[in-house]
């Protein structure tokens, strides 16, 4: 028996486990289709929750008011609605039908009418000093959203002030004279700004190309490392059975014997692999960046990390316990860690750091350089790669030694 015989059979049993086929191909292309069902960014599916949605209560029967509503809307990104009243405007909130209320009291008018040019342009000293409470206008939002309330009221608040300075420049006969008839000195004139050449596969601001970018890779590193549970069940299973005593007896050597048991997950995890951005770039529409050999190289390496390390888990638990346990918490433990269940840039620097102890960081590192960068570093790319190899030789080192380990107890 050879290693090609091995690896034949180990292929065919996996090919004929289905919840193992499920697990590792499956499972991760419905986690991804949820998150796009949930945050509406399946092709072709407008929604309005990439926006900001903002229930506005005003005086019906002040057109002052009304006028800023107006500004308002045409401000992008920004979804403007009325509501009757204060109360149904708060309640439209509370029950997760808008994203803040706007309330505009009675005294906007005068409050704003009182003001001068000078207090438009210096609006951290005297009235606007309060800022929108000054105004007569209060802002509401679930207490869960406090990034939501800063977001709205930035907005609000920058609005504000340009509705508050045409309308003083209305007031203001010296200063509406001095802009109708000054000319733009060389000082005013804007000044040329060399354009950066366009990106040719993402836009920036795109976040329906760019939420993809991020959520694909990201499954894709976490459900590969489910390979662990897979092998460490599959170790046992052959225990239990005798396979691996007959295995160890036939004329092979140990090394080869465990290159033929852990082929076969690498090459469902290359698989696993290839089919996930497959799937993203057919179903969401995203990029597979200006270098897409370099995407399959980081697919492989990361391959090899995770069966690397699932060999190694494979050969030191005892029983189906011990997998529940301890694979489980593994592979949920590093994903967290790493930024699987996040964007890395999200993560507080010490966890950032800490994370590249591990190896699934750096296949997200390659991924990003690769998936969100539009030039991205190359030298980065391929020293992640080399990372990732080191961790595998020393996966797979250490899974030697607790091969060794598991015969030797199972000869005593």
């Amino acid at each position: 028996m050879g290693i090609r015989s091995i690896i034949t059979k180990d292929l065919r049993v996996l090919t004929r486990d289905h919840r193992a086929l499920a697990v590792l191909l499956v499972m991760p292309m419905v986690f991804i289709a949820i998150l796009g069902f949930s945050t509406g960014q399946l092709i072709g599916w407008q929604n309005e929750n990439t926006s900001l949605t903002l229930m506005v209560d005003h005086p019906a029967d002040d057109p002052f008011s009304g006028r800023f509503v107006d500004l308002l809307r045409r401000r992008e990104g920004l979804v403007v609605a009325v509501a009757s009243d204060a109360a149904s405007a708060r309640k439209e909130v509370d029950d997760g039908n808008c994203t803040a209320a706007l309330l505009i009291g009675p005294a906007f008018r005068e409050r704003v009418s009182g003001l001068r040019l000078r207090d438009a342009l210096q609006p951290e000293q005297g009235a606007l000093a309060a800022g929108l409470a000054g105004l007569d206008v209060a802002i509401h939002t679930q207490r869960t959203q406090p990034i939501a309330q800063t977001l709205t009221r930035q907005l609000v608040w920058a609005t504000a002030l340009r509705f508050i300075v045409n309308e003083t420049l209305e007031r203001d006969p010296l200063a509406r004279a001095y802009l109708a008839h000054a000319s733009p000195s060389a000082a005013t004139r804007p000044a040329l700004v060399e354009e950066c050449p366009p990106q040719t596969w993402v836009t920036p601001g795109d976040f329906r190309v760019m939420a993809y970018q991020i959520i694909v890779p990201a499954y894709t590193v976490l459900f590969a490392f489910f390979l662990i549970n897979i092998m460490a069940r599959s170790f046992l299973s052959e225990r239990r059975q005798g396979t691996l005593d007959r295995l160890r007896v036939a004329p092979i050597g140990p090394f080869v014997l465990l290159v033929g048991k852990t082929a076969p997950y690498y090459l469902l995890s290359v698989a696993q692999g290839v089919a996930l951005f497959a799937f993203g770039r057919l179903l969401f529409g995203m990029s597979w960046g200006s270098a897409p050999g370099m995407l399959m190289l980081v697919v492989a390496c990361t391959s090899l990390a995770a069966t690397t390390l699932g060999l190694l888990v494979a050969t030191l638990v005892r029983t189906d316990a011990q997998v529940s346990a301890y694979a489980n918490l593994l592979v949920i433990t590093l994903g967290g860690l790493s930024g699987c269940f996040m964007p890395r840039a999200w993560l507080p620097e010490g966890m950032r750091t800490v994370s590249l102890a591990i190896p699934h960081a750096w296949s997200l590192i390659a991924y990003d350089q690769l998936l969100t960068s539009p030039w991205p570093d190359m030298s980065r790319v391929a020293a992640c790669c080399v990372v990732l190899l080191l961790f595998s030789a020393v996966f797979f080192v250490a899974g030697c030694w607790g091969f060794r380990r598991m015969c030797l107890r199972q000869g005593e």
